[in-house]
């Protein structure tokens, strides 16, 4: 049976609203009479081992309610560097006072350089004079040689202990991101069970963009098992553009799980990605 719900804004914009709107708030009222509003939740968002660039690695939002809140939106807002490999980045729970909740994600690290995780909880109204959200933020900073966390001082935090990947559903597919070209790809098993036919169609690219690069990471239970750059590249026609490539690798971990992403040239635009399973036939 289905149910009603307030319609959820992106996770991006929500955060870039809260956050707005905490930088354009008027000082509160310091006499007695005006209160502060109690916390919806506590919340704290961890990361897992320090990953390189190119490679997994572990997120966890713990929230500790303060309140009971039905219908909240727990979310992670990402940027446009860090993809989802398993999770979810956005769910509907009821939030119960003083039972604390915990939401993994797996994220594949594709772009260098400063990276900010924003992750929470969203009421549609503040429950009984409650805040209506409560966030928490990850600085990132993704190198080949590994990834750390700072705080605001820029001191490198520690990181968490390891999530259970066996906790973590798998996304397929993802969501295409808002104006950004569509990537699908499909994968079939070659004879013998020896690799992957990968095809893969992009639409929706810029007019003056004139070619697609692909880059694919094959996904084992434990993380990344080999990077295959580039997968395959094709000129693009109005818009869009087919590229295939076989994938033969004698790992016996690789269960035919991959993940793929473009660049767009000459803007070296990032889009994408899209799952690629060996059980889907093309």
């Amino acid at each position: 049976m289905s149910s009603t719900r307030p319609r959820a804004l992106p996770a991006v914009a929500l955060a870039v609203l809260l956050l707005l709107a905490g930088a354009c708030a008027s000082p509160a009222d310091p006499s007695p009479s005006a209160p502060r509003p109690r916390p919806l939740a506590y919340v704290r968002l961890q990361a897992g081992p320090p990953a390189p660039l190119g490679e997994i690695m572990d997120l966890q939002l713990t929230i500790v309610p303060a309140v009971d809140a039905p219908n909240t939106q727990v979310f992670f807002s990402l940027p446009t560097g860090i993809v989802p490999i398993a999770g979810r980045t956005q769910q509907w729970v009821d939030l119960e006072r003083g039972l604390p909740l915990t939401f993994p994600l797996r994220v594949l690290l594709l772009d260098p350089g400063p990276q900010s995780v924003v992750a929470g909880a969203m009421a549609a109204a503040g429950p009984d004079g409650a805040e209506s959200a409560a966030l928490d933020r990850l600085s990132l900073d993704v190198a080949p040689a590994g990834t750390s966390i700072r705080g605001e001082d820029g001191a490198i935090i520690p990181l968490a202990p390891p999530l259970d990947a066996d906790a973590l559903p798998w996304l397929t597919p993802f969501a295409p991101r808002a104006s950004a070209p569509l990537l699908r790809c499909i994968g079939g098993t070659l004879p013998g069970a020896s690799g992957v036919a990968v095809r893969c169609s992009v639409g929706d690219a810029p007019d003056d963009q004139v070619l697609v690069r692909l880059s694919a990471w094959l996904l084992g239970p434990q993380g990344v098992i080999a990077k295959v750059d580039p997968l395959c590249s094709a000129s693009l026609r109005a818009g869009g553009g087919v590229c295939s490539r076989d994938i033969h690798i004698a790992a016996s971990s690789w269960n035919g799980r991959a993940v793929v992403a473009g660049i767009l040239l000459p803007s070296n635009q990032r889009f994408g990605p899209a799952v690629v399973l060996a059980e889907i036939e093309p």
